[in-house]
Formats: structure tokens, C-alpha cells, sequence
């Protein structure tokens, strides 16, 4: 911005004055902010990838925003805590470039997507800035379209590749049951034929598999076999003798109720699920 003398002579000494001003202080924020004027760039910016994070680097970030890079981390540094806060800790790296004096340091921030908005958004909606974060978005957008991209096949090559280590598994478990089998088959056998299950035999199994069923111990169910022998068959079991070596099942043995007592673990020694 400026004014011919003609012009500022118009408005009067003290306004020409106020206006001289203002000239040079626009013209002086300017230069410290970096920014030019310049036609807005719809090329995407570079978005690099570490595991699933994407990240711009400030240099492109200032590039595309086009203002001076030293102007963009002096932003990030004045905003960092909010930054931080807000969308997690910024990473700066230094870098080592050549010049004519030697070999210097630049600090190079990567910002990630939620950070490289959110600074975005600390600028000025000029045409150029709106249409660099239109751009920004895009770039983030593509990057993670071309990281599903590579994903993908390495997920299904990850899937294949356990899918074939199951099935070598399950080739080797039926290989070792089709050799236990065939093991099996050729032990010698015994001729001697196996006892009949008697029905005290049965009694016996059917209760215990009821006491480990319902966590309940032996005493408490025999008491409630030889109750229910009472009430339906009228027969007391603890009115008969027994000498110190014999069991209540023995008594009722000798007695000739182990029909009656089958009857009953049969019918109520029963397991349901609740």
C-alpha cells in the first residue's frame, strides 16, 4: 500500500500523517509474518507415513500456506501447550542442511492431521489460506486411501499365511490321532470278559456323578435316597441291624431293596441345568 504526495496532501497534514503510518506498519507486518501473495496451489501436500500416523512437515506446511517457515514454527511454539493439550504432544525433529558459511541445524516440526488443522485455523481466510486447507484435507485423504491400499494385501497375505499354519496344525493333530489309533489297534487285548454292572454298581455311579454335579456331598443325598425309600416303599433302612463293618447300602443289599433303591436314584437323582 501506498500514497503519492498529492494524494496524502488531500487528506490534510494530521490524516497524510496517520496514513503514512499505517502504510509502513502494514508494510512491516508483512515482512515479519512472511506472508506473499501468490496464486493458490491445489497440488497435494506430502503426507508422510509412520505405522498409522500421518504426518506434514512444517516446511511443506509453510510452503503451501505460503509464508515463511521460521514465521510457522514461531506459531507452533506461541500455540504449542493448547496444541498439545488438546491433540497430543508435536514432534520436532533437527535437520542438517548445507549453506556457504557450513553446515547448519533446521528444526523441522511434523504435524499431524489434527494438529495441521487446528493451525490452519490460526490464519487469516484469505482466498490462498482457504484454499490450502482444502488441500490439506485432501492430501491426509489421499494419504490414508493409499494406506488402506497397501494394508489391505498385507492383511489378506497375514490371514493366508495363518490360515496355512492352522491347517499344517490340524494336518499334524490327525496325523498323531490316525498314529495313536493305529497304536491302538495293535496292542494285544485281554481275553477275560469284563464283569456285568450289578444294580448296586449302577446305584453307586448314578449318585456320585449327582454329587459331583451339584457339589453336594455323599452323606446329604444318601439320607435323601433312604428317606424317599421310606415314604414310597415303607421301608426304614436304619430300623435293620448292621454290624460295624457294614455300610447302609450293604443292609439294604442283604435285604433285597436295591430295585427299589435304582428306582429312586433313577427317577429323582436327576441334573438340570438352571
Amino acid at each position: 500500500m501506498s500514497y503519492n504526495l498529492t494524494t496524502l496532501q488531500r487528506f490534510g497534514p494530521i490524516t497524510a500523517s496517520i496514513l503514512t503510518c499505517l502504510s509502513r506498519l502494514l508494510l512491516t507486518n508483512a515482512a515479519l509474518v512472511g506472508y506473499t501473495e501468490m496464486e493458490p496451489t491445489t497440488q497435494l501436500i506430502p503426507v508422510r507415513t509412520s505405522g498409522e500416523m500421518l504426518t506434514v512437515s512444517s516446511v511443506d506446511f509453510a510452503s503451501g500456506l505460503g509464508i515463511q517457515h521460521r514465521s510457522l514454527l514461531e506459531t507452533i511454539r506461541s500455540h504449542q501447550r493448547a496444541i498439545e493439550a488438546e491433540f497430543g504432544r508435536v514432534t520436532f525433529e533437527t535437520q542438517p542442511f548445507q549453506t556457504g558459511g557450513g553446515v547448519q541445524n533446521k528444526v523441522i516440526a511434523h504435524l499431524t492431521e489434527d494438529q495441521a488443522l487446528f493451525i490452519g485455523t490460526l490464519s487469516r481466510n484469505s482466498q490462498r489460506v482457504v484454499a490450502f486447507k482444502a488441500t490439506l484435507v485432501r492430501s491426509f485423504s489421499e494419504a490414508r486411501r493409499q494406506l488402506r491400499e497397501v494394508a489391505q494385501p498385507l492383511y489378506l497375505q497375514q490371514q493366508e499365511q495363518r490360515l496355512a499354519s492352522l491347517e499344517q496344525q490340524l494336518s499334524q493333530m490327525i496325523e498323531s490321532q490316525q498314529q495313536a489309533a493305529r497304536s491302538l489297534l495293535e496292542l494285544p487285548r485281554s481275553s477275560e470278559p469284563l464283569p456285568v454292572e450289578t444294580t448296586r454298581m449302577k446305584i453307586q455311579r448314578i449318585v456320585n456323578n449327582y454329587c459331583r454335579a451339584k457339589g453336594v456331598g455323599q452323606q446329604e443325598v444318601w439320607r435323601k435316597v433312604y428317606d424317599r425309600l421310606y415314604y414310597l416303599y415303607h421301608v426304614s433302612i436304619r430300623s435293620y441291624k448292621r454290624s460295624d463293618r457294614e455300610s447302609w447300602l450293604d443292609v439294604a443289599d442283604r435285604s433285597g431293596h436295591m430295585e427299589k433303591l435304582y428306582a429312586i436314584v433313577s427317577a429323582e437323582l436327576t441334573y438340570t441345568e438352571d
